[in-house]
């Protein structure tokens, strides 16, 4: 199979976004992370502090590869590669989205604020670990 085949099946397959539930370009989702810190952070960011929710996605992802959509990042995630393409940056954390794809309408609450407050603890940490 020649080289312009495969990437067009690659842009072909399709994979299912563990959050919304929508079916996306293999190129417009990331796997879910695997580290177990890193994934109640980001289940708690996803669903705007609501425990029972955080909960719910966890056990969703606790079987089998997960994938995220794009959606669920905002554009400060996103560097463009030297080929041109798109990818997320290391350390992304996703934010609370809607099915419309806007940036839900969250009360900003201690939780919440304890919350992005977590996230941007372990950005600065995971940082200052890659730096040594």
């Amino acid at each position: 199979m020649c080289d312009a085949q495969q990437t067009n099946n690659l842009d072909n397959r399709r994979r299912k976004c563990v959050v919304c539930e929508k079916l996306v370009s293999f190129n417009y989702a990331t796997s879910f992370t695997s580290v177990a810190d890193k994934q109640k952070l980001w289940a708690e960011c996803l669903m705007g502090g609501n425990e029972q929710l955080a909960e719910e996605l966890l056990e969703k992802t606790t079987k089998g590869r997960k994938y995220i959509c794009f959606d669920h990042f905002g554009k400060e995630h996103f560097r463009q590669r030297e080929d041109g393409k798109i990818e997320l940056v290391r350390n992304a954390f996703p934010l609370a989205f809607n099915s419309t794809e806007e940036v839900q309408k969250l009360p900003f609450d201690e939780k919440m604020f304890e919350i992005l407050v977590n996230a941007s603890n372990y950005w600065i940490e995971e940082t200052m670990r890659n730096v040594k």
